[in-house]
């Protein structure tokens, strides 16, 4: 499960888990019918990964195929839709580090 992770993640798809849900969220194109295929078959395995996993190891890194600006929308965004309120909190923190702090908060973490 971790190898299908990294592999979304190098390409820009970041996914959430907020409560029972997945979110995902991906560049135009990314998404593709296979794609939605696989992440629905293991959507159980997914979220237990990524409750499981550390969320970020480089919270300040923004993605592939994002532009700092529409990744901190996105995760404010993110933060609103959140059913988890500590996930929203921590999505929101992360949100500022962006764009207050040009990446750099206390809770950048070493791994």
């Amino acid at each position: 499960m971790n190898r299908l992770i990294d592999d979304l993640r190098r390409r820009g798809v970041v996914l959430t888990a907020c409560g029972e849900k997945l979110r995902v969220d991906a560049p135009a194109g990314v998404l593709t019918p296979d794609l939605r295929t696989v992440l629905a078959g293991h959507k159980d395995e997914l979220l237990a990964a990524l409750r499981d996993a550390d969320p970020v190891a480089d919270p300040y890194e923004v993605p592939a195929g994002w532009t700092r600006r529409s990744w901190i929308e996105r995760l404010r965004f993110l933060a609103r839709v959140c059913v988890n309120p500590r996930r929203s909190a921590e999505l929101t923190e992360w949100a500022d580090g962006l764009e207050y702090n040009g990446g750099e908060s206390s809770r950048r973490r070493n791994i």
